[in-house]
């Protein structure tokens, strides 16, 4: 993230007017007054300046301040000091913020879509298809999102946070008055925020641009204010301050022996400018607090404790400067008083729902989820879990909510941001995995999507793969009347090749091309699950590339009836931790050409995932199927064989009409990328058993033993491990992509 944000924000440096201009406010600046009744004092106001997840050392000066009885009558914030500042200014305790910031589900916050648990079932297939975590817009032409990350998480816990201030005239009237300083990105000026949504206003000062999507507020585009000014002591001095306390978190310079490259020296040449900046700026104030937080950076998130304690040892390094500001107990309780008079905490009854942004089908759609929330106290989990499943859709970039006056009545208000650079949108994926001693499987995947063409509701999806696999394939879904049940009309093509293996040895390469259409009659039970029932007719060829001339080859057309039911209720489609997934599917192939034979397949496949400690899951694979006695060829039966199908063995070495597979594993957490690149990585391991066969009297059950390194990245499920079979067999593994699917 540092690398990103510096590359994108040095742009904007550039080109706009800044210099040394930067910290010109660009908007009058109301000074703030202590309340009448206040004993005669000086106005201190603490400014607390940008630095990412650096930042939540705000969070221990707050608390040390407070145990000194040292009062604040004024905050400031940028950025990360804007979000914890705000907060402050309404209420909130040093000791809720820790627990509200160690609350929030960072990956989450580090993601372009939903929580996997909360998207749509159609939306979990994209995530399984294709597993880079990023999509492209196509509605002008390819185009990238505003920023990375929409920052949902974030911004639901702002919405819930300022819910009691919503409609309030001006941050004057806060506990304590509050600024939040942004970039307007349209001119590069400074916008000193004062009034309007609070929400907005801490979600507007920490838009990292090119990181977080930017916040559109009175026809202005706002991003991050620390690429104007990251430590506004400027702002609270225009307001009226008497003493300034600044707390300066700012990223610090690198070691000359890391900026030798071109990207370390752009990085450093952006710190340089922000540092310089920040230098004539703070000059202004009276006590500087700078905590120490070593090898902390800005992505930092998962280390919100830890920093915080810096932050408060820093104060406490100071305290020769600060005590002199503290007061004496009764002027504090006097100090509490006055600021607990102003401080709000109940959240009217809202008569109405309005739903903004959207309109037609999509604003009846979700006012009809939010209906019931009229009339009754506001359940704000509720509300975001709601918000939440609008947002597994796709379609939007993110839901907000609040509180609205309309004639005289108090509502709430859903307010959407449409995604400005799609729909259409597209999506990409990466496999790849060594099938054997002798060669690799690689294949570069992508998926689009089209919303709504013949009606709201539907969706285009085709789907193209270039590699060891060569694939591309439509399909058209178009619910029917508004309920759950749905039409999916389809076709496709495919060609790959499969490994043909004798005694462990591989005998031949087929190369196997099916082209086809189909249709399916589907119910859509919720987000997690699906059932089909439908009919597809494919052309099938497969013949013998390399090796065996005399092994079968198939030639013609196949009929094929089946039935198709999937849950998908995991928590993660890379590396799950917990929840459960099943599909089951039953085939009738009819005479015909390819098949010479009528006969029925049932496949199934269920894994479980469980947590046992913080740190540790253990999981269970298991997979079924059965022709019921009739010998099939290639490529219509079933194969064993590859990571986490025995891994010690060839992929596609074991063949046969019936198969079954169980692994039982065991996975532990060594720690967390950063969230910007990616989750958890862990080491794991696990015991494989199975067989493929023809005749269950015939079968010949093998044994395997396997662990590794799993890494879930932005790019998908990263594996390196190694695996011991019979006699001796093994293999070393790797791959990119989902061995969960």
């Amino acid at each position: 993230m540092k690398f990103l944000t510096a590359v994108l924000a040095l742009l904007l440096l550039l080109a706009s007017p800044l210099s040394a201009h930067a910290v010109t406010i660009d908007e009058p600046v109301e000074t703030s007054s202590l309340p009448p009744s206040a004993p005669a004092r000086p106005r201190i106001a603490l400014v607390l300046g940008g630095g990412g997840a650096r930042g939540f050392a705000h969070i221990g000066v707050l608390k040390w301040l407070e145990e000194n009885r040292i009062p604040v009558d004024i905050v400031v914030g940028t950025s990360i000091g804007g979000l914890i500042g705000g907060a402050y200014s309404i209420g909130t305790t040093p000791a809720e913020m820790r627990r509200l910031i160690g609350d929030i589900p960072w990956t989450d916050v580090f993601q372009q879509d939903a929580p996997f648990p909360e998207s749509s079932f159609r939306r979990k297939e994209d995530s399984r298809a294709v597993q880079v975590d990023f999509e492209l817009g196509l509605r002008r032409g390819p185009s990238l999102p505003g920023g990375l990350f929409p920052a949902q998480p974030v911004t639901l816990l702002l919405n819930r946070l300022s819910l009691p201030y919503d409609g309030m005239s001006s941050f004057d009237g806060f506990p304590i008055p509050f600024r939040a300083v942004a970039t307007d990105i349209g001119n590069g000026e400074q916008v000193v925020i004062s009034d309007g949504s609070l929400a907005d206003a801490m979600r507007a000062t920490m838009a990292v641009p090119g990181v977080f999507t930017p916040v559109k507020r009175d026809g202005r585009l706002l991003v991050d204010g620390g690429v104007v000014n990251n430590v506004p002591v400027d702002v609270a001095k225009a307001m009226g301050a008497d003493i300034i306390i600044a707390v300066d978190v700012s990223t610090p310079l690198d070691d000359i022996d890391r900026v030798q490259s071109v990207l370390g020296i752009t990085n450093q040449s952006l710190t340089v400018m922000i540092l310089n900046n920040t230098k004539r700026v703070i000059a202004l104030s009276d006590v500087v607090v700078v905590p120490e937080l070593g090898d902390y950076g800005a992505g930092s998130f998962s280390s919100s404790n830890e920093i915080a304690d810096l932050g408060y040892k820093a104060a406490a390094d100071k305290a020769r400067f600060l005590q002199t500001l503290s007061v004496d107990e009764a002027t504090w309780a006097a100090y509490l008083a006055e600021r607990g008079s102003r401080l709000r905490t109940a959240v009217p009854t809202p008569a109405f729902v309005a739903v903004t942004g959207v309109d037609g089908e999509a604003k009846k759609e979700i006012e009809e989820r939010f209906t019931e929330y009229a009339g009754r106290p506001l359940d704000t989990n509720a509300v975001e879990l709601d918000i939440t499943k609008v947002l597994g859709s796709g379609r939007y970039e993110t839901v907000k909510y609040g509180l609205v006056e309309r004639d005289g009545k108090t509502g709430l208000e859903i307010r959407i941001d449409e995604k400005p650079y799609a729909p259409p949108t597209i999506r990409f994926g990466v496999d790849l995995s060594n099938r054997q001693a002798d060669g690799a499987d690689i294949n570069l995947n992508a998926r689009l999507t089209f919303f709504d063409i013949g009606g709201y509701g539907t969706e285009t999806r085709i789907d193209a793969g270039i590699g060891t696999t060569a694939f591309a394939g439509i399909e058209y879904y178009r619910p029917l009347g508004g309920s759950r049940f749905f039409v999916a009309p389809f076709a496709g093509f495919e060609s790959t090749t499969q490994d043909a293996f004798r005694d462990e040895d591989r005998v031949a390469r087929y190369r196997v091309r099916e082209a086809g259409v189909g249709f399916d009659l589907g119910y859509s039970f919720d987000r997690h699950s699906e059932a089909r029932v439908g009919y597809e007719l494919v052309a099938v060829d497969a013949s013998t590339r390399i090796g065996d001339p005399t092994l079968p080859e198939l030639s013609g057309f196949v009929n094929t009836v089946r039935a198709r039911y999937t849950y998908d209720g995991v928590d993660n489609p890379v590396i799950p931790t917990r929840g459960v997934r099943f599909s089951g599917e039953l085939r009738r192939l009819f005479d015909s050409e390819a098949t010479l034979d009528d006969y029925t397949t049932l496949n199934m496949f269920a894994a479980i995932h469980h947590p046992v400690r913080e740190n540790d899951t253990v999981f269970l694979l298991a997979a079924g199927g059965s022709s019921f006695g009739t010998d099939v060829t290639p490529p219509f039966d079933f194969s064993l064989g590859g990571q986490l199908r025995l891994s010690a063995y060839n992929r596609n070495e074991f063949r046969g009409a019936n198969y079954f597979y169980a692994s039982p594993g065991y996975l532990h957490s060594l720690g967390s990328l950063s969230e910007v690149i990616g989750g958890r990585y862990y080491v794991g391991a696990w015991y494989e058993v199975g067989s493929a066969f023809n005749s269950w009297n015939g079968k010949d059950i093998r044994h395997a033993v396997a662990g590794g390194f799993l890494m879930n990245t932005k790019i998908g499920l990263i594996t390196l491990g190694g695996a011991v079979g019979e006699s001796g067999r093994g293999r070393i593994f790797f791959s990119l992509g989902n061995v969960f699917r």
